[in-house]
């Protein structure tokens, strides 16, 4: 009984200490834009998808992208196809540090699904990892953020 005590007091201070994701840092101060690299996409045809992620806060901020990634196309009658690329703990994929109003820059090359006809929005998002929050076996902590614009 006096064993078990103890056991669960040990891991009660354990997951108490355990350091959070993305502690201080305001994670959320990252804002993500994606938009086709061309006014005009073809339903069926790849097209390349402009990524700009930028620091909106008033704090520099370190952090990572992760392996995951999603985009989709919702069409007038509110139908979606895409693409989801999910990881759970995803690893570091590309450390970067922004500090305020800087931003980074990718392209991604993905098919366009088919949709209903008519105006419609695309949906895009990445994953963030917290570089000082990884295992090196069971990978990192990971936020979505994610952008919608109008086609």
């Amino acid at each position: 009984m006096k064993r078990d005590a103890c056991l669960i007091i040990v891991v009660v201070l354990g997951l108490s200490c355990a350091k959070k994701p993305f502690h201080g840092v305001p994670i959320d101060s990252l804002k993500l834009q994606v938009v086709p690299h061309t006014s005009a996409i073809t339903v069926g045809q790849p097209t390349e998808l402009d990524h700009v992620l930028v620091n909106a806060g008033d704090k520099t901020i370190e952090a990572c992208i992760g392996e995951g990634w999603a985009f989709h196309v919702f069409g007038s009658e509110m139908d979606n196809r895409g693409e989801i690329h999910a990881v759970d703990h995803p690893s570091c994929q590309r450390r970067f540090s922004l500090a305020v109003g800087e931003e980074i820059r990718w392209t991604k090359e993905v098919e366009v699904p088919v949709v209903s006809a008519g105006a419609g929005s695309l949906n895009g998002s990445i994953q963030l990892v917290d570089p000082h929050n990884c295992h090196r076996r069971y990978g990192c902590y990971a936020k979505n953020v994610s952008s919608e614009i109008a086609l």
